[in-house]
């Protein structure tokens, strides 16, 4: 499993502010899973254009792509329209258009926690971490301890990462930022935590 470590274009980190209550956890956060961002699957075109309201990538997206010499998968899933109980395989880009999720009963390594909706009166965060960690603090509390059944600055095995819309993103009215859990020993899983039969594979 590749552990993301290339420069990113959103903001790097996307670490929570330096409190006291959340230093352990901080140092988790930040060495294995920097922050990714989402890209509108028709930003491959020339006019930026957001898809909407679909799961799947559609073939234009794919033939935009062809044009510039880039073979897609077309059956990925948009990043932006991932939803809660959501998993699917560590992509390998930086700026995430679509990604190939499967059933959690199989094995993966990304498991989408939660989806923050950020109101549309909020002007983009731009590179300031500690904005984005004030929309998607949430997924450290509650949210996190219901899910994995232990609290976020306690747990020896499980982190999350944000994926964060870039600003074209943003401004199509895409709001959302996804909360996805990996394990910090870099290994993929079957089941899932929520549903209390993860298991991690051995490689």
């Amino acid at each position: 499993m590749i552990l993301w470590s290339s420069p990113l274009i959103a903001p790097a980190g996307m670490l929570p502010p330096p409190t006291s209550g959340l230093a352990p956890k901080v140092l988790h956060m930040s060495l294995p899973r920097p922050a990714r961002t989402l890209v509108p699957a028709a930003l491959l075109t020339a006019s930026l254009l957001t898809v909407s309201a679909c799961s799947a990538v559609p073939e234009e997206v794919d033939e935009a792509a062809r044009a510039f010499g880039v073979e897609l998968n077309p059956e990925r899933t948009d990043a932006n329209d991932l939803v809660a109980g959501e998993c699917f395989i560590e992509p390998e880009a930086d700026e995430l258009i679509g990604v190939s999720t499967v059933d959690c009963g199989e094995e993966h390594d990304n498991e989408v926690l939660h989806v923050v909706s950020v109101p549309g009166s909020v002007e983009y965060p731009g590179e300031d971490p500690e904005l984005w960690w004030e929309h998607q603090e949430v997924c450290a509390g509650q949210v996190f301890e219901d899910y994995v059944d232990e609290a976020w600055e306690d747990s020896p095995d499980w982190d999350f990462y944000p994926l964060l819309p870039n600003e074209y993103s943003w401004e199509s009215g895409e709001r959302n930022i996804h909360c996805v859990l990996y394990r910090m020993d870099g290994t993929s899983w079957t089941g899932s935590p929520a549903t209390g039969d993860a298991e991690p594979v051995s490689g």
